[in-house]
């Protein structure tokens, strides 16, 4: 149910086409990490280098280096963008896990989600 939840609940009323396809490109980001943050090839590679998620990773720091990151830190109430990556290391295996990140690892996925669902009723 969490799942479903995480993928229909997809970031805020944006007046800027350049906001809303900003926020059209971490849609489409988070809902590319929901599909392999607990695979097995993620588990292996990671983001490293020549492994089958490294370009999302690229992609990833492409759009952090734009305005996007501001866009998303207003418009999401305080959210850094680079969440995403530790969300979805997080979601590993080998992950040492740690109680204050793992929670709030979890605040920021379900404030992401909140956000992306904002957009999604407000901008299409």
């Amino acid at each position: 149910m969490r799942a479903t939840l995480l993928t229909v609940a997809l970031v805020t009323s944006v007046n800027s086409s350049a906001g809303a396809a900003c926020l059209d490109d971490v849609r489409t980001l988070y809902t590319q990490m929901q599909g392999f943050r607990s695979s097995e090839s993620f588990n292996f590679y990671g983001f490293g280098q020549g492994g089958p998620h490294r370009t999302w990773f690229e992609r990833l720091n492409q759009v952090y280096a734009t305005e996007c990151r501001r866009e998303v830190f207003e418009r999401c109430r305080g959210i850094d963008l680079y969440s995403l990556h530790m969300i979805a290391m997080y979601g590993r295996r080998d992950a040492r896990r740690d109680p204050i990140i793992e929670q709030s690892n979890r605040d920021d996925e379900e404030n992401l989600i909140a956000c992306l669902a904002r957009h999604n009723k407000s901008g299409r």
